[in-house]
């Protein structure tokens, strides 16, 4: 079976491809805008969440994890830019929601979302935006 952190990180893959570009892993932000439009999943760090109340035998069960896809363009067009993230930005809620995100976490929690505008610094032909899903998970 499929450490549970893998399985969310793939679930989340799986929404990114959604928006039908090219998706990367954990890929630093060396690309070139030639390659854009382009999504970057980042898998992100893990949380051990210590509960009050957890058997001692129990302590390393429940994580935090918050993997983040980014969406990122071509800024040639400032009046086109704003229509171009929301469609994709439409198109990953409705992927979301359609996934087994849910099924993933950890019975009684929901996963949590923020979304964020992006920018690279010195780069002002990219524009972008992110979303975080947190979720909590166990592992056996």
């Amino acid at each position: 079976m499929a450490d549970a952190a893998d399985a969310v990180v793939n679930e989340v893959v799986s929404v990114a491809q959604s928006l039908g570009l090219p998706v990367e892993i954990d890929r630093p932000y060396d690309f070139d805008e030639e390659e854009l439009p382009l999504v970057v999943v980042h898998t992100q760090d893990e949380e051990l969440i210590d509960e009050e109340g957890m058997p001692r035998e129990a302590w390393d069960v429940t994580w935090r994890i918050a993997p983040v896809i980014e969406v990122w363009v071509r800024a040639d067009d400032p009046l086109t830019i704003r229509s171009t993230l929301s469609g994709h930005w439409s198109t990953l809620r409705t992927a979301i929601r359609d996934s087994n995100i849910l099924s993933l976490v950890r019975g009684g929690s929901r996963p949590g979302l923020v979304k964020k505008k992006e920018e690279i610094e010195g780069r002002p032909g990219l524009a972008g935006f992110s979303v975080e899903i947190e979720c909590e998970i166990e592992r056996d």
